[in-house]
């Protein structure tokens, strides 16, 4: 949310606020991490760069490629909607990252927020 302050230093330099804008993303932690049955995780190989083939990244690399991903993806919905809006860029932006525990029927997930 735009502070008092903001708002009057953006209006000082003649600019015009339009609104506020927002993007979410959520995933299943579980997926991200590719956890399965014990001795699969390198059953198969995925590409590292082109021409470059690996084993599959530990599962600490795949979740912070997975947050990294879903941080940039929150990011651009909300850089989307302020172009919806008819917005020049965006101030005051707030990113959080929120991890809900999952148990016997539910899976555990991120939640990736964007606000400005």
């Amino acid at each position: 949310m735009l502070s008092a302050e903001g708002f009057a230093a953006i209006r000082s330099v003649g600019f015009e606020p339009v609104g506020q804008v927002f993007g979410a993303v959520v995933f299943p932690l579980a997926s991200t991490a590719a956890v399965s049955c014990p001795g699969t995780t390198m059953a198969f190989l995925v590409p590292a760069a082109p021409g470059v083939v690996t084993g599959v990244p530990d599962p600490a690399t795949r979740i912070a490629r997975a947050l990294d991903h879903g941080r940039r993806t929150a990011i651009a919905r909300m850089t989307g909607e302020c172009s919806d809006l008819g917005g020049h860029g965006i101030v005051g932006t707030s990113l959080q990252v929120i991890e809900t525990g999952g148990d016997s029927s539910t899976a555990a997930t991120v939640t990736l927020t964007a606000l400005g």
